[in-house]
């Protein structure tokens, strides 16, 4: 197969931010659909079980980065690790489903077991062999295959939620879009998975004894916090919770891009002992070009915007919404930061990392949901997050004293949205938007926000270029 480094790096990012915005916005449109006809219980109880599968598939996406790594470096037996990932992912798998059922029986929470089996092992399979192509260093032609999931899963889940089979549906149709997606990677590979043998597994084992537990704890974190809701409050704030999240999504998106990409990247220039100062100040300039906007945007006209979107059940979330924009800002620059340190071959690092924030994380949790419900939660994982910032940030100065962690390109996107949160706010409290007619603030907010970038940023007009050119 072709070597990562030897993959266009700007063309698979160009080709993978396409897919990803189309995706986004078809999924945008999906869940606004799903929100406005579902009743809140309804919907919040999906994501619920949906967070539970992504929280509990944590030792299987720590194993899926250490093939990633291993599948990556050149000379890796590549049949071997794809076929160990197969074989890990049917074993936790069964022990999910047997642990689910005996969960079921002292709670009424998990009333579908079975149900919520189905779904664990279809979203695992396919996120793990997902993570293993990205070994490859194809992020474009990833992010439509999951384009091509999206879609079909799309299709499903508005069917079936028309037709009055609420969460139902929707589980139906994330396990059988999820499925159908692990053949067609299997068949892009080129090649037949075979058993791994003592070697493979002691090279995947050497990363994957630190990057399975980072991957329990950075799933938990990521997750842990509708899990918390769905448990000590209710499915109804699981929903309020989701929208809110679902309105910021788009702020990941170059995050999302430039992160998967990244790791791979860093892991094979390293292993080939090339210098990385390039790669990393290029990839941590654009990271936060889209969170940035997004989250001044938030502070000016989230509340409107949310209860426009997605009905007048989900009023009164303003300060919810501007605090999920604060926790998408600091998500985009220590998701790349992750992947580097990740690439540098520093699991044990970022597993004591991951550990440290993600409990300290949960403790805040259900400390403050006693006290500030939903809120108090979404502060947990903000306080979390900052700190998981600093340490990688100060991580990655100690080992490589002269990477720019912090480029001149990102102290511009911060002038350039406080810019715009001063003008879109002045002409909110002159003009009081209301209705539809908030998306004519956000249509001046993006307008002044790109003039600004575009005319300060040269190689951000470069971009655009190759995006138009493609």
């Amino acid at each position: 197969m072709t070597e990562v480094s030897d993959v266009s790096q700007r063309k698979q990012v160009v080709s993978g931010s396409i897919a990803k915005t189309v995706q986004m916005v078809l999924g945008f449109l999906v869940v606004v659909y799903l929100a406005r006809i579902l009743p809140s219980s309804e919907f919040g109880l999906y994501f619920f079980f949906l967070s539970i599968v992504h929280v509990t598939d944590g030792p299987i996406t720590g194993f899926a980065s250490a093939a990633q790594k291993r599948f990556s470096e050149t000379g890796s037996d590549r049949r071997e690790i794809v076929g160990a990932v197969l074989i890990l992912t049917t074993v936790v798998s069964a022990i999910f489903f047997i642990g689910a059922l005996i969960v079921a029986e002292f709670t009424r929470t998990l009333n579908e077991p079975s149900l919520l089996g189905i779904l664990f092992f279809s979203v695992v399979a396919s996120n793990a062999i997902f993570r293993v192509y990205l070994g490859t260093g194809k992020v474009g032609q990833k992010n439509w295959i999951e384009f091509g999931r999206s879609v079909v899963r799309s299709i499903i889940q508005v069917i079936l939620a028309t037709a009055g089979f609420g969460a139902f549906g929707l589980i139906v149709g994330m396990s059988v879009a999820s499925a159908l997606t692990v053949p067609i990677i299997l068949f892009l590979f080129g090649f037949r998975p075979e058993v791994p043998s003592i070697g493979t597994i002691k090279s995947l084992w050497a990363f994957a004894k630190y990057s399975m537990v980072s991957g329990v704890v950075s799933r938990a974190s990521n997750q842990i916090d509708k899990v918390i809701i769905g448990f000590f409050l209710t499915t109804v704030a699981v929903s309020q919770y989701e929208v809110t999240y679902r309105l910021m999504m788009p702020a990941l998106l170059m995050t999302g891009v430039i992160q998967s990409g990244l790791f791979s990247r860093i892991s094979n220039l390293d292993s080939k002992n090339e210098s990385i100062d390039k790669e990393v100040s290029r990839n941590l300039s654009f990271s936060s070009v889209l969170s940035l906007p997004m989250f001044f945007g938030s502070v000016a006209i989230g509340e409107s915007l949310v209860s426009t979107i997605f009905g007048s059940q989900y009023t009164g979330l303003g300060v919810l919404v501007a605090m999920m924009g604060l926790y998408k800002v600091i998500e985009s620059q220590t998701s790349p930061l992750l992947s580097i340190l990740g690439g540098l071959d520093e699991p044990k690092i970022l597993m004591y990392i991951n550990l440290a924030t993600s409990c300290l994380n949960i403790v805040i949790a259900l400390f403050l949901i006693q006290i500030y419900g939903i809120l108090g939660v979404l502060f947990s994982s903000i306080i979390s997050n900052l700190l998981k910032y600093i340490i990688l940030y100060y991580s990655l100065k100690s080992r490589m004293p002269d990477l720019d962690l912090f480029p001149h390109y990102l102290k511009i996107e911060i002038i350039s949205g406080a810019g715009m949160f001063a003008i879109v706010t002045s002409f909110n409290n002159i003009f009081r938007f209301s209705g539809t007619a908030i998306f004519g603030l956000v249509g001046l907010g993006v307008f002044i926000y790109s003039i600004a970038i575009f005319l300060w940023i040269p190689d951000f007009r470069h971009f655009i270029r190759q995006v138009l050119s493609s």
